[in-house]
């Protein structure tokens, strides 16, 4: 099953979202009855003291073999803009680690990508695990690329679902 519950980003690389507004990068994700995934990606910004949020979601039934492509779509701007993004789920143990990677297309000839390694505490010790690298590797992912994200300095009263 997809894996629900609140996944903290250790490594990343081209996120503007994560890399310019804050610190501390969060998704939490939901399963309704209907099979429909919720989500809530957040981080906190130090400068205003408050989290920023971009809530989203997708259908279970994108999901095959336990792995794969979702499709999100993100409520950007209180709700005024909505963005699709595709979701490749390229790892997960689902207790542990999760490795997900955004690839969408602009201007007909651009690119914008993004890819996570996640776990499940805030300040996981060892990101770099074989089989975390491993997995980066048979997905054509430059393990040299991601940078740690910071995950100390976190406000207090982070958001929910």
């Amino acid at each position: 099953m997809f894996f629900a519950g609140r996944w903290y980003k250790q490594l990343g690389f081209g996120s503007l979202f994560q890399d310019i507004i804050g610190i501390c990068p969060t998704v939490e994700y939901k399963i309704t009855d209907d099979g429909e995934i919720k989500s809530l990606d957040y981080l906190y910004n130090q400068i205003l003291q408050v989290y920023v949020f971009k809530s989203g979601n997708s259908y279970t039934r994108y999901i095959h073999d336990n792995l794969g492509y979702l499709s999100f779509t993100f409520n950007l701007g209180q709700g005024l803009l909505r963005e699709t993004y595709p979701m490749y789920i390229i790892d997960t143990d689902y207790d542990d680690f999760a490795i997900v990677y955004y690839c969408r297309s602009f201007l007909f000839f651009m690119k914008t990508e993004a890819a996570w390694v996640m776990s499940r505490s805030r300040n996981e010790a060892s990101p770099d695990q074989p089989a975390i690298i491993d997995a980066l590797k048979r997905s054509g992912l430059d393990y040299s690329l991601f940078k740690p994200e910071v995950n100390t300095g976190c406000g207090l009263n982070e958001p929910n679902l």
